[in-house]
């Protein structure tokens, strides 16, 4: 569930507080909101790779691989603090939306899989919940991150 509930904080963060980050990198707020539209460019072409490795492997290998997608996608937005660019963000942002409908189409199969007729629909719709759960999560930590930083962002 972790894994669904993180790209939904990391690209509705983004979006909250897109002008602050383009005043802080010196570049266009597009360049910033491009990081929330790579996620639906991508989404409909690697639906169809979720349902092809869905069927050559088991449900833990895709998980498994899912959560390397998503840690090192993670190492390598971090590159932007030694890089001072904000492109390994953009990048990393890619990187990470390339899991995420993977890794989202497995809810139904682990509810399916795991949990009895009685308890499936509550798992099924809890994991749909985990989309609304990361963007508001996000939006109040971007809050608390930024706040108090005009006086860095605006000389």
């Amino acid at each position: 569930m972790n894994m669904i509930i993180i790209p939904s904080c990391i690209c509705s963060s983004l979006t909250s507080a897109a002008d602050d980050i383009s005043i802080a990198y010196g570049i266009d707020v597009s360049r910033v909101n491009m990081c929330s539209i790579i996620f639906s460019i991508l989404y409909p072409p690697m639906t169809f790779v979720a349902i092809y490795l869905y069927k050559v492997m088991t449900i833990t290998q895709v998980s498994r691989i899912c959560a390397l997608n998503l840690i090192l996608s993670g190492w390598f937005r971090m590159l932007t603090v030694s890089t001072g660019s904000f492109w390994p963000v953009l990048v990393g942002y890619a990187w990470l939306s390339l899991g995420y409908p993977i890794s989202l189409a497995g809810c139904t199969l682990i509810a399916n899989k795991w949990f009895n007729d009685k308890e499936r629909a509550l798992v099924t719709s809890i994991f749909g919940l985990c989309i609304p759960i990361g963007s508001i999560m996000s939006f109040t930590m971007a809050g608390f991150v930024f706040e108090g930083a005009d006086p860095i962002l605006y000389p």
